[in-house]
């Protein structure tokens, strides 16, 4: 479930392009949200979406509350409430660094 036209330019570090589209190419089914630009309402759309179809949801996620509408912390409790069953996987000892994204007009993303 990709959550715009634009994920892949905008959203994929060049270093990272090519296992995203070999990874992509795998896939069974893609779908594209009608979302020309990826943010927030886009994030959100994609995950009620994915839930529409999902049995289980299986999220990467270390607990924290995002900061963006539609991040994993909104799936998660969208799931908890439809009653999907949710496994939040977050390893012992991992934690979070900042990274930058690909810019967006000019300007870095810093997550």
């Amino acid at each position: 479930m990709l959550p715009s036209a634009d994920y892949r330019q905008n959203m994929v570090a060049p270093r990272y392009a090519a296992e995203y589209d070999r990874l992509l190419g795998a896939a069974g089914e893609v779908r594209t949200m009608p979302y020309q630009r990826a943010a927030g309402a886009a994030y959100a759309a994609a995950n009620r979406e994915l839930l529409r179809h999902a049995d289980l949801l299986v999220a990467v996620w270390d607990g924290s509350p995002g900061s963006d509408r539609g991040g994993t912390g909104d799936a998660v409790a969208a799931a908890r409430a439809a009653g999907v069953p949710v496994e939040v996987v977050w390893p012992a000892g991992a934690a979070r660094q900042a990274r930058t994204r690909p810019a967006r007009r000019g300007r870095p993303r810093v997550l």
